[in-house]
């Protein structure tokens, strides 16, 4: 059947099939159909040839009656109906006007509209146009399904294959990372170690410029050892990451600010903490994230002696961790930038560092399905929150 637009029928192209064992019945409804140009039509006077011309004529509308010998209308319904297989060829049944209860049997069994005897051919006409329109458009909605269906099929396989790439390309990178940080380290130690002795061995003979250009050099060798043991730490969130057991974050969190002693001693600063919860994770790298966090609430600090304050609990996102400080802030343009490995926003004389710390703390929490952001005020003090999801045994636990 042509399709010109969405409800403008081509009779001339439209496939009907009649099924009746009334010759002069399918005769009078023939002349009929060719009069309003239904050319293609094909009758069927014997039930039982029903199946068979359906499959070799492959029509686009079927009128079938309902009162046959040999085999029933209805019987015939259900076997061209398991010949559809998806496809929407619609058949209209012929029946009496007074039978009710073979229409509704008829439409139970997949018959989409009926045709009363005797024939109003006006009202023939309109329904046999209906159900070609609608199966004009269910064949439109249909091949859109398809060409959808297609797709999505091809951008899924797209995207599972970018996927796939870009996870063997962040094994290789931090396999890299690795492999060419800790080949690293022996040669910047030698370089450190014979500038320490050059140092020492020629001091006498060194006029001041020679032992600036040493000083620098040894400065330079630590540095870079800074870096590659920041790299070494990065590239190991992955591929090191202890087992993920039960933490009480409050004994994570004393911990952090012990081995921070000497720094909150010499800030004379302030380091507080809610009743904070327990939940599952790898300690050790928590631990490490919440010794950077404060850490750095420390360090970048103002004229005011810092005060920092963890707070955390249960949410519908998950385990939710915030690191208040009273420090200098950050500026709105740079919460995204203060993640990346190795970004400085401050020069080295002022506050130390290599700027790996909130990369490796947005790894850990990557690592356990979290996220991590900040929100500042600069002069004021920022907070640093991360999220960590609930784990399958921690889901019965009480909040």
């Amino acid at each position: 059947m042509t399709e010109t637009t969405t409800t403008e029928i081509d009779p001339y192209s439209a496939r009907v099939l009649i099924i009746d064992d009334e010759i002069d019945i399918t005769m009078i409804l023939e002349m009929n159909l060719k009069h309003q140009g239904y050319t293609n039509t094909k009758t069927v006077n014997d039930p039982r040839q029903a199946v068979s011309t359906y499959t070799s004529f492959r029509p686009d509308i079927v009128l079938c009656d309902l009162s046959m010998p040999h085999v029933s209308g209805f019987e015939v319904i259900e076997q061209l109906k398991e010949l559809e297989r998806g496809s929407y060829t619609p058949v209209l049944v012929m029946t009496a006007l007074n039978d009710s209860r073979s229409r509704l049997l008829a439409f139970r069994l997949g018959a989409k509209d009926y045709l009363t005897k005797p024939f109003d051919f006006n009202e023939v006409n309109a329904r046999i146009r209906n159900q070609l329109e609608v199966r004009l458009l269910y064949n439109r909605l249909a091949n859109s399904n398809h060409i959808l269906e297609n797709t999505v099929r091809e951008r899924t396989e797209e995207l599972v294959e970018a996927n796939r790439e870009l996870t063997r390309s962040n094994t290789e990178l931090r396999m890299f990372a690795y492999i060419a940080s800790h080949d690293l380290k022996e040669p910047v130690r030698m370089v450190s170690l014979n500038c320490q002795m050059l140092g020492r061995r020629y001091q006498d003979r060194l006029d001041d410029d020679g032992r600036t250009m040493i000083r620098f050099a040894s400065e330079g060798a630590k540095r870079m050892q800074q870096l590659i043991d920041s790299l070494l730490a990065y590239s190991r969130v992955d591929t090191q990451g202890g087992a993920f057991t039960e933490n009480d974050l409050n004994v994570i969190v004393n911990q952090a600010i012990a081995d921070l002693g000497v720094a909150i001693e010499e800030s004379g600063a302030t380091v507080t903490h809610d009743d904070l919860p327990t939940f599952v994770a790898d300690g050790v790298q928590i631990r490490q994230m919440m010794q950077n966090l404060i850490g750095n609430a420390i360090k970048f600090r103002g004229s005011r002696l810092p005060e920092v304050h963890v707070s955390g609990g249960r949410t519908d996102d998950g385990w939710h961790v915030s690191v208040r400080d009273n420090g200098i802030g950050i500026a709105e343009q740079y919460y995204e930038r203060i993640f990346m490995i190795f970004q400085r926003l401050h020069r080295r004389e002022e506050y130390p560092g290599t700027g790996a710390g909130l990369a490796i703390c947005k790894r850990v929490v990557e690592r356990h399905g979290g996220r991590i952001w900040v929100e500042s005020t600069p002069g004021e003090g920022s907070t640093f929150h991360f999220t960590i999801p609930i784990r399958e045994e921690e889901s019965d636990e009480p909040a």
